[in-house]
């Protein structure tokens, strides 16, 4: 996922996500954390912006072995 501007800055937060902290990708950056305190339904330990995560083969491994990402319901 991309953000609509196409930067590494989020600059909202329509790709959020609800990620188990079991999957294996880097922790959220600042920008990315700020940008979570505008999202609807924001949970701790699990929300992340889609746009700022890049798939990796240890990812996609998570998700073979039944890994799932969650969306907000409003």
């Amino acid at each position: 996922m991309r953000n609509e501007i196409q930067a590494d800055i989020p600059e909202c937060s329509t790709c959020h996500l609800y990620i188990p902290p079991t999957c294996p990708i880097p922790e959220p950056t600042d920008p990315e954390l700020d940008m979570l305190g505008y999202a609807l339904g924001c949970k701790d330990d699990e929300s992340r912006l889609g746009c700022q995560i890049t798939v990796n083969e240890e990812m996609v491994g998570w998700c073979i072995e039944g890994g799932e990402f969650g969306l907000p319901r409003y």
